[in-house]
């Protein structure tokens, strides 16, 4: 943080598996439910595989290359309307607030974590998750009805992207711009069929196709993708994400939601104020830090 400026930098990532063969050599699919919401949960959930489908081809270049773009052409679709995205938007909250008593419970730590993130990122496995699933996804998170939850996404999507792309509020310094920034992105297994509906709804509503990657051959190569991706969103302040081991072999997708902010402050501090002060740690003891202080 410098004296007139807040940056924000976050980030949301999902992991789907493939879990072992089922009799008969065909591959299942199951959930099973993290004792507390992370924004890295590593979680298995069902691919719907009835429909038509639409398997992964290699890009050009092969994996160090840009990959292909899944379902790029869909156009985005319209977002939903104002009751559609308040309802999201109070359900969002809802859910924020039992995950910050259930990550703080018992706890004396730190915690920053974003919400919306978590949310954006769940919304894309929600669209393809289906029965009790579905249900408890519904029922965890605060989303809506399938028909009503991508839309209502879409158009709070949209609404903070607006936010960003506005004029520059008042008390601007230092020729800073307001910049807030949402990205999602998703890596799947090159090969493996997914539903043309689950892909048409990541296109048009949240703006993404899936990116074919190897990770059954190259699961290092996968996370280096990812890794790479979330840097770049948020202007590299983010690095490393995903830590060596948590891409493996049986890895299909992964779901991920960047957020980058940095704006100036309303009222900026003068860099010529800022002193040494005491700071409290959580064991008692007292350090020196730089504080930022001022009178308005």
């Amino acid at each position: 943080m410098k004296n007139g400026l807040l940056i924000c930098l976050l980030a949301a990532l999902l992991i789907a598996c493939a879990s072992p063969m089922a009799p008969g050599g065909a591959p299942t699919s199951t959930y099973n439910e993290p004792a507390a919401p992370t924004a890295r949960a590593a979680m298995r959930t069902p691919v719907p595989r009835s429909g038509p489908t639409v398997t992964t081809q290699p890009s050009r270049g092969g994996q160090g290359a840009e990959p292909e773009l899944l379902a790029a052409r869909v156009p985005r679709a319209q977002p939903g309307s104002k009751a559609q995205v308040s309802s999201l938007a109070d359900g969002l909250n809802g859910f924020a607030f039992e995950l910050y008593r259930a990550a703080v419970r018992g706890k004396d730590d730190n915690l920053v974590y974003s919400p919306y993130s978590i949310g954006m990122a769940f919304s894309m496995v929600y669209a393809g998750a289906r029965g009790r699933t579905e249900a408890q996804m519904r029922d965890v998170l605060g989303f809506l009805p399938q028909e009503e939850h991508h839309p209502a996404a879409n158009g709070l999507e949209r609404h903070l992207a607006a936010l960003g792309s506005n004029a520059s509020p008042p008390g601007e310094a230092q020729g800073e711009a307001f910049q807030l920034k949402n990205a999602n992105a998703v890596w799947g297994q090159r090969g493996f069929p997914f539903l043309d509906a689950y892909l048409r709804t990541l296109a048009g509503q949240y703006g993404t196709g899936v990116r074919p990657i190897d990770f059954q051959s190259d699961p290092e190569g996968g996370r280096k993708l990812v890794n790479d991706w979330v840097a770049d969103q948020t202007e590299d302040r983010i690095r490393d994400i995903v830590p060596p081991g948590v891409i493996k072999p049986q890895t299909r997708l992964v779901l991920a939601n960047a957020i980058y902010f940095k704006a100036a402050w309303l009222f900026p501090f003068e860099k010529d104020r800022t002193k040494d002060g005491a700071f409290t740690m959580l064991d008692g003891s007292r350090v020196a830090v730089p504080m930022m202080t001022q009178d308005i």
